[in-house]
């Protein structure tokens, strides 16, 4: 079946919000959780939801508020962080980032939410990854799961951004965290320096101001960001991603620079 024949097959945009909404509400996870299951199951619910309960070791039903923030590493995640640098790259010109909101804000499943999360970083295997909304009890969680990880947090209170770097192609050399001055939630600007499978790389993420009324100070922030993007000098790629919260109208265009992935 070419390309084209296979998206003609796919539901409507209206269908696939509702199959998300669906699939979170039967799972007690998010909508972001659920397009990535359904996505690579063309989209049939069925399968994403046998596809979750299967990876979670669990029945529907069954995923009520938990306490257990240190259950027991599942073997293949016991054996990850030790097998993990002696395995070839099988990407060796690749890099790979994700970047996930994962909102911990919300109390209902978040762990859970928070387990099914580290299910995706470990099956993805991402080099990096940026986090925002993390909590101390979901942060206790994800170092837990990820072994093959290192996690680096901008704060440890209340709710913060977190950059994971994979410990077999990431060798971190500085890390600094850059409070937004007028920010009123607590908003900050993360920064890693470091080298990925070989590249100078600075990695940068932030969780901008949000909703409608602060418009201007979230376009300070991202103008801050810019400048210090531009400041980390022409020998390094420099890659800032994140909930930025931005309206399109809010930015027309990026510096000289600069370059939105989204739109190349």
């Amino acid at each position: 079946m070419s390309s084209s024949e296979s998206e003609s097959n796919l539901p409507s945009a209206e269908e696939c919000q509702q199959r998300s909404q669906e699939f979170a509400q039967i799972t007690g996870t998010d909508t972001a959780l659920a397009m990535f299951y359904l996505q690579d199951r063309d989209w049939e619910l069925q399968r994403a939801l046998n596809s979750f309960f299967e990876e979670l070791g669990s029945q529907p039903g069954g995923l009520g508020m938990s306490t257990d923030k240190t259950a027991e590493l599942e073997p293949s995640e016991q054996s990850l962080g030790k097998a993990s640098a002696a395995v070839p790259d099988p990407e060796p010109h690749r890099i790979r980032l994700i970047s996930w909101n994962i909102d911990g804000l919300d109390e209902k499943s978040i762990i859970n939410r928070t387990k099914a999360v580290c299910k995706i970083i470990t099956k993805e295997k991402p080099d990096v990854v940026f986090l925002q909304e993390v909590i101390p009890p979901t942060l206790e969680l994800i170092e837990t799961k990820c072994p093959a990880y290192t996690c680096l947090q901008a704060s440890d209170e209340d709710y913060f951004t977190c950059i994971l770097i994979k410990n077999s192609s990431v060798k971190y050399t500085d890390h600094k965290v850059s409070p937004f001055p007028s920010s009123v939630m607590m908003r900050t600007l993360q920064t890693v320096s470091a080298t990925v499978k070989g590249v100078p790389m600075s990695l940068m993420t932030s969780h901008l101001e949000s909703t409608k009324d602060h418009g201007d100070e979230r376009k300070r922030q991202l103008l801050t960001a810019f400048k210090e993007m531009s400041g980390c000098g022409p020998d390094r790629t420099v890659v800032f991603g994140g909930d930025l919260n931005l309206r399109d109208k809010e930015v027309t265009a990026c510096p000289g620079d600069v370059f939105d992935l989204w739109s190349r």
